[in-house]
């Protein structure tokens, strides 16, 4: 074996660390605390602060994937509503309803996009 390859095989995580890791932090538990339990599992200090940033990213991208998805329905339903307004008037409960919904659903969906 090379000196490389024992290198990168010393960095892998311990099987079922990522696992371990996501449960801990869905619970709430701090990322410092995590870290810490990971090493004491048997995970690499560079290898626990690996899992924990692909874990940051993760969840990060996930609620600006959820953003867009908010901004793309508020879209529609504002959309929506501004079409029955034009259909049935300028009193139409219904189109003010769907026109401020999607409004709102689109300013949280770009929150949650910048954020």
């Amino acid at each position: 074996m090379t000196l490389s390859r024992d290198m990168s095989e010393a960095n892998r995580p311990v099987d079922g660390a990522y696992a371990q890791a996501i449960e801990m932090l869905d619970r709430g538990e701090s990322p410092a605390a995590v870290e810490q339990k990971l090493i004491a599992l048997g995970v690499t200090a560079a290898a626990a602060k690996g899992i924990l940033a692909s874990y940051a990213g993760a969840t990060a991208q996930a609620a600006s994937s959820d953003g867009k998805t908010e901004m793309q329905f508020g879209a529609l339903s504002s959309g929506g509503g501004l079409l029955v307004l034009l259909y049935s008037g300028i009193g139409s409960v219904v189109g003010w309803l769907g026109l401020v919904a999607g409004a709102v659903s689109i300013y949280r969906g770009w929150s949650k996009r910048t954020s």
